[in-house]
């Protein structure tokens, strides 16, 4: 049987695409390197306790919001269980000097702001009313066929440029930029859409998946099945072919050959140079993406206890060493030099009651890791697993001084670095979020979708934005391109009103 589109990849990005190309009709078949399909959506066990890898908490999910809207559309939505984080403070943030609780409405954000800090009403309703207008200008957020088109002011302004001009009040900007970690870009380089578009989705409400009840990844194959697509693992793709300009197929590395008319990357693209070594692309242009930055890596430490309970199995706490909560990711973290600057804290699902899995993710420079590039996973050397230990304690540590009521029973089960992501995703170093976006001239971090090479087309958190509302998104422009831009996105809002 031939295809008629390849998508290369099954993580988000990958499995929407495939559903949406299959959809249309497409003959399609959706190709994945591991043994099993999901990427970074796949949750994991260890001790009986259940992980999440990639995919921890998301926005936008309440009936009719902008994600709840696109997974309708994609068959994937009746397929899973997601769980409602307290809607009055899904996200706490702790700073050196203060705690503060950010609840999941803007309006209701807005008051607690000003409650804070009622000199700053100013600052406060700019920022909220800027927020708003760059939500607007963001076609697909609301399901209009236009094209993105940004004004400079905030594709080439930084969020602390932005912050700096608003307020002198530092507690009030480290609050305003503190879900940097979200997107893994420090707010000094951070292009101000990014932050807002990111910001948008917190404040519509954050749901987590019960991965024990209906795995996410199971839940996007099931889907892509029931519209005629289908998933090959085991099938890593060597090569990206092209003639005359045409994408012609894939080359799986050992050597099998698949044709189709059209191809859908959603891997990394600094992977591209090797995969179109062939020819297709210009030199220049791969040139310009490898010299593009990337974004924070994050280390793991998975933690399991028994007993007490905490706030995080209703909300993500972001804790930060830095009452700016804007200070980058530093050098020699793993060698125990340099403090964790900031921690996601993240709840899994315990086994039964009383009994509790949580995550905590903490941004590093994946540089960091790269004297151990050349080792694989499961026969890394003795120094990286003592540098793995040093750091797991140490955000141990962390969970210990906030909760200590539970820290009697708290201990390391799991950890992971940038290299495993690595190993999982063919990303080059391993970085969290792909590409970084940047504020820096000739350094944006902005691919197009479009490529030179016909029916070649690029999709995945480094095209458009990171995270699984951006990702979930960036696959529908992608995918508006190849089978008709005005008609996809009309027949998505008819279908999901």
């Amino acid at each position: 049987m031939g295809h008629d589109a390849i998508v290369v990849g099954s993580g988000v990005a990958g499995m929407t695409a495939g559903i949406v190309l299959a959809r249309e009709g497409l003959r399609t078949l959706v190709l994945e390197q591991a043994p099993q399909p999901g990427g970074l959506m796949r949750s994991y066990v260890r001790d009986g306790y259940r992980f999440s890898t990639g995919v921890h908490t998301v926005g936008a999910l309440g009936e009719g919001q902008v994600l709840w809207r696109y997974l309708k559309y994609l068959g994937v939505l009746e397929r899973l269980s997601p769980v409602a984080l307290d809607a009055e403070a899904p996200v706490e943030l702790v700073f050196p000097d203060r705690s503060f609780l950010v609840p999941s409405a803007a309006g209701a954000f807005r008051e607690r702001l000003l409650g804070e800090f009622p000199r700053e009403r100013r600052a406060i309703d700019a920022f909220f009313a800027e927020q708003r207008r760059a939500v607007g200008l963001f076609p697909l957020y609301g399901f209009r066929p236009d094209v993105e088109r940004l004004p400079a002011e905030l594709r080439d302004v930084s969020v602390k440029a932005y912050l700096d001009g608003l307020t002198a009040c530092e507690p009030l900007k480290g609050i305003l930029s503190a879900i940097h970690p979200f997107y893994g870009t420090d707010p000094a380089e951070c292009p101000l859409y990014v932050h807002f578009l990111v910001f948008d989705s917190l404040l519509t409400g954050c749901w987590r998946f019960d991965e024990g009840r209906a795995p996410l990844a199971g839940a996007f194959v099931a889907a892509l099945r029931a519209v005629g697509g289908q998933v090959r693992c085991g099938a890593r793709v060597a090569a990206i072919e092209s003639s005359e300009g045409t994408v012609r197929g894939v080359r799986l590395a050992g050597g099998e050959r698949v044709e189709a008319g059209t191809v859908v990357f959603t891997g990394h693209p600094k992977q591209l140079a090797a995969l179109c070594a062939g020819g297709g692309l210009r030199h220049a242009y791969l040139e310009r993406v490898a010299a593009q930055p990337e974004s924070v890596g994050m280390f793991g430490a998975a933690i399991a206890w028994e007993g007490a309970e905490c706030c995080l199995r209703t909300r993500d706490v972001l804790v930060y060493m830095d009452t700016a909560a804007s200070r980058g990711c530093p050098a020699c973290m793993a060698l125990g030099v340099e403090p964790v600057p900031a921690l996601v804290c993240s709840a899994g699902r315990g086994p039964e009651a009383g009994r509790h899995a949580a995550i905590g993710l903490a941004p590093v420079p994946p540089e960091e890791w790269q004297a151990w590039k050349a080792t694989g996973g499961g026969a890394r050397p003795a120094d990286y697993e003592a540098a793995k230990q040093r750091l797991a304690e140490r955000i141990l540590g962390v969970f210990r001084r906030l909760w200590p009521h539970a820290a009697g029973g708290m201990r390391i089960v799991d950890s992971f670095s940038p290299l495993t992501v690595r190993d999982h995703t063919l990303s080059p170093l391993g970085s969290a979020y792909g590409l970084r976006k940047s504020t820096r001239p000739g350094f944006n971090g902005s691919i197009s979708t479009a490529t030179r090479v016909h029916g070649l087309v690029l999709a995945g958190q480094s095209i458009v934005l990171p995270g699984v509302v951006g990702t979930v998104i960036g696959s529908v422009d992608a995918c508006a391109s190849i089978v008709g831009r005005r008609r996809l996105i009309e027949r998505i809002a008819r279908e999901t009103e």
